[in-house]
């Protein structure tokens, strides 16, 4: 390995520039088809469930945070008054 890439430094800078943009080319092509297979094989024959939307999560998560919030509030103002 070692040997093709000092054969690689010893080319023109336009060869090396090409052949950086094909080797990251191919592992992106690569990387992108392993993505679709696993992608379709997770989806086959399933159909698509419904779930809530992210936005929809998120704001019951935020509301979730300010209602315990809001709690321990309340739990401390009584805990004041005793």
């Amino acid at each position: 390995m070692y040997g093709f890439i000092e054969k690689i430094r010893k080319k023109p800078r336009g060869k090396q520039e090409s052949f950086a943009f094909f080797s990251a080319f191919t592992i992106t092509l690569f990387i992108f088809f392993i993505w679709l297979i696993t992608l379709v094989t997770d989806l086959g024959g399933q159909g698509v469930q419904n779930t809530a939307s992210p936005i929809k999560v998120f704001t019951n998560q935020i509301k979730s945070v300010f209602n315990s919030t809001h709690v321990y509030e309340a739990d401390s103002l009584n805990e004041a008054e005793n």
